[in-house]
């Protein structure tokens, strides 16, 4: 009789778990959501792609790292580091044809799924050992730059300038005189964190 009890018990308790816990799991998606939209918008547009294409990219994502992934707590979505090194590739090939950047984005996320996928098949994620923290800091270094100088011109109301980054800085540089007097100020509270 006693185990009866016991196993009623635990069957209650591990209800109770599965409620909250499937609770727990709604809020996180909620949070997941509400930053995920945000991001993948505006890395969709530093990608070069409209924005719509960043949001058909997250729900596929999220599914394929739901089923394929090892890490309850890991947040899946865009990223600065690859929507830059994606941009940057999608505007040499695609020669401002809107539907050849979409195509050419799309198959990028295809390939870029595919690679671990096939390093986890084939064992070798090890070799991702072999990129030193310098290298691997530099990088991310380069692009927050890169993505800093770019975004500096819209945030002042002006369309950004052609050309390679330091050209981009110094027209930036030039053009700060059409912005008024307000320009600085109002940037400044911009980037203030809250």
């Amino acid at each position: 009789m006693g185990t009866g009890c016991q196993g009623r018990a635990h069957a209650a308790v591990t209800a109770e778990l599965s409620v909250r816990q499937a609770a727990n799991d709604l809020l996180a998606g909620a949070i997941v959501a509400a930053l995920l939209v945000p991001q993948s918008l505006g890395y969709a547009t530093i990608a070069g792609v409209p924005v719509q294409v960043g949001l058909y990219a997250v729900p596929l994502a999220l599914l394929a790292y739901g089923v394929l992934g090892s890490s309850p707590q890991l947040i899946v979505g865009p990223a600065s580091t690859v929507a830059i090194v994606s941009g940057s590739l999608v505007a040499d090939i695609s020669r401002d044809n809107p539907q050849d950047e979409v195509a050419i984005t799309s198959a990028l996320a295809i390939a870029a799924g595919i690679m671990p996928v096939a390093a986890g098949v084939l064992r070798i994620s090890w070799l991702a050992e072999f990129l030193s923290k310098p290298i691997v800091t530099g990088f991310v270094f380069g692009l927050t730059l890169t993505i800093i100088i770019g975004e500096v011109p819209t945030l002042l109301g002006f369309p950004k300038p052609s050309g390679d980054l330091i050209g981009v800085a110094v027209r930036t540089i030039e053009s700060l005189d059409r912005c008024g007097s307000l320009w600085a100020p109002a940037s400044g509270l911009a980037l203030h964190p809250a």
